[in-house]
């Protein structure tokens, strides 16, 4: 059993599991193959977190204190990856504990790259459109889940503080 996880763990829990899929694994050293891989996690982590939304507002029947419990204690990590991912950091990188390890770190963090070949402009511009698009939602899901884990019980302070801060006027 234990082989099992362990295999399970390297081949489909790592950085760039859309390599994973038969007849992806081939395109893992082109730009296209690494746009793809990107844009794939960007993806699944906005499903991800639509899934919890539903999930904190449609409990399944006789779970709903288990669903609470889970997000009240898991609620301040995963906001705090929305927040590193909407800096610009890579989906599926380590989330630094707080602020200011991540300071150095924005842009590039996780991201690992097979070439220094320059990207075409085109590619790169679609990217920086669905980049900002992944922002929009995350933005979007990021304010539904940060009321949701509150209303749970989960440690929400932080977030809050950065919310109220944003929204008063500058002296």
């Amino acid at each position: 059993m234990l082989q099992v996880l362990v295999s399970i763990q390297a081949l489909i829990l790592n950085e760039k599991p859309y390599f994973n899929e038969p007849g992806f694994e081939a395109s893992a050293n082109t730009t296209h193959g690494q746009t793809r891989a990107t844009d794939y996690n960007d993806n699944t982590f906005v499903f991800s977190c639509k899934t919890m939304l539903y999930s904190l507002r449609r409990p399944p029947e006789h779970f709903a204190d288990l669903v609470a419990g889970h997000f009240r204690v898991h609620g301040h990590t995963i906001l705090a990856a929305c927040k590193y991912y909407m800096e610009g950091n890579a989906v599926g990188s380590l989330v630094p504990e707080d602020k200011e390890e991540s300071d150095g770190l924005c842009g590039d963090a996780g991201a690992s790259s097979s070439s220094n070949a320059p990207k075409p402009v085109l590619s790169r511009a679609n990217s920086l459109v669905k980049r900002g698009t992944f922002n929009a939602n995350l933005k979007t899901l990021f304010e539904d889940l940060l009321m949701e884990f509150n209303v749970k019980g989960a440690d929400t302070k932080k977030f809050i503080a950065d919310k109220l801060k944003k929204n008063l006027p500058a002296p």
